[in-house]
């Protein structure tokens, strides 16, 4: 588990710096504390679930543009 979150978190800090990202990321954890606080698991689940793929459909172009802080 713990070389899966160090490869998460260096995803996290590269994605952060774009402001888009960090309004989706809020958004995100809106929605999902929103699901939670009214007891709506499968609007939490499918919120939850869209989020952990985020790192899926942004990794590509974060190697592209940080090629550096990853492995050839």
């Amino acid at each position: 588990m713990q070389p899966m979150k160090m490869h998460l978190d260096r995803f996290r800090r590269l994605s952060l710096p774009d402001p888009e990202t960090v309004r989706v990321l809020i958004d995100e954890h809106t929605a999902i504390v929103d699901a939670l606080e009214s007891g709506d698991a499968v609007h939490g689940h499918a919120h939850i679930s869209r989020h952990a793929r985020r790192v899926l459909e942004t990794a590509p172009g974060l190697q592209v543009r940080n090629p550096g802080y990853f492995a050839g």
